[in-house]
């Protein structure tokens, strides 16, 4: 408790190796907590503490061994990756059922989503949503996102786009950035909720805040179209200049044909052919059009 607050800043002053000492006294005393933790910053290199994926392992293993719901999560996670062991799909399902039984909610969320896939264990939706729904009910944004995920791709039996949406919802309203936008993507296309280009744009720019490329795109798409709001050229280009920094092909398109055409921003024939290049080269066909169309006269 006491290397939490120095860690975090909590009632102190920030200090990490403060944090370790106290991290220190708490494993020697026996703490599967400070075991754990100890496990963890050894195993990434973090907090001061030099890396060693073997003792870090060691150290998990022994907080997993003594029932601590988060090692037995965090080292259920590593045989999934195969991350610093071999990877073990049905040792990392045994793991997340332990933790399960202590009530973890992370540990329902992946047991979950190893059942709806079959995953080192035998496929079971009915067992998987029972999971997913206990896990998003105790505030775990990515079992509602992952339900909203299987109601709306039929992986339950069939499709439910209005079951889709509540999830989605629910895990938007958690504060998941992925939700947010695909929420704000079934407001703007009408899926499973009357459509709605308010709701859809306030979702897109939550999500863009919290740095969603593909939110950003849709903001600025929102904008660019004048879906519901007044037509804005400007903020569109903004958009799409914050998801083109971030990779997003498609903004960078659409970017791009803003400079070409001196749409939002000032005309930059440069700095246009340079972002279509990119987007072409991101695997966005319409970016890659413009360069056949130069070949071809």
């Amino acid at each position: 408790m006491v290397g939490m607050m120095y860690l975090n800043g909590e009632g102190t002053v920030k200090d990490p190796a403060e944090a370790v000492r106290w991290q220190r006294k708490g494993a020697e005393l026996g703490s599967p907590k400070s075991w754990f933790e100890l496990g963890l910053y050894t195993l990434y290199g973090q907090n001061g503490m030099e890396k060693n994926v073997a003792e870090g392992l060691r150290l998990i293993t022994k907080a997993a061994e003594a029932g601590f719901a988060d090692a037995e999560n965090q080292l259920g996670y590593m045989y999934v990756t195969g991350s610093g062991v071999a990877q073990d799909l049905r040792q990392a399902a045994e793991l997340f059922s332990e933790a399960v039984s202590l009530g973890d909610p992370t540990a329902m969320y992946d047991l979950g989503l190893l059942l709806s896939e079959g995953t080192g264990v035998r496929k079971d939706i009915a067992k998987s949503l029972e999971l997913l729904r206990k896990s998003a009910e105790l505030g775990n944004s990515m079992a509602a996102g992952r339900l909203g995920y299987m109601y709306g791709n039929g992986l339950t039996g069939s499709r439910d786009l209005k079951e889709a949406f509540a999830w989605y919802e629910k895990s938007a309203s958690m504060g998941n950035d992925e939700a947010q936008n695909i929420t704000g993507t079934m407001y703007l296309n009408g899926e499973g909720v009357k459509k709605d280009y308010a709701e859809a744009l306030r979702w897109f720019t939550k999500s863009a805040e919290q740095g969603n490329a593909a939110a950003m795109l849709n903001a600025g798409i929102v904008y660019l179209q004048g879906m519901g709001v007044e037509k804005d050229l400007r903020k569109a280009a903004g958009y799409f200049s914050e998801a083109a920094e971030r990779g997003e092909p498609q903004a960078m398109n659409n970017l791009g044909v803003m400079y070409l055409n001196g749409e939002g921003v000032q005309k930059d024939e440069k700095a246009a052919e340079e972002l279509l290049r990119k987007s072409c080269a991101g695997g966005y066909q319409d970016a890659c059009r413009f360069f056949r169309a130069d070949e071809e006269e």
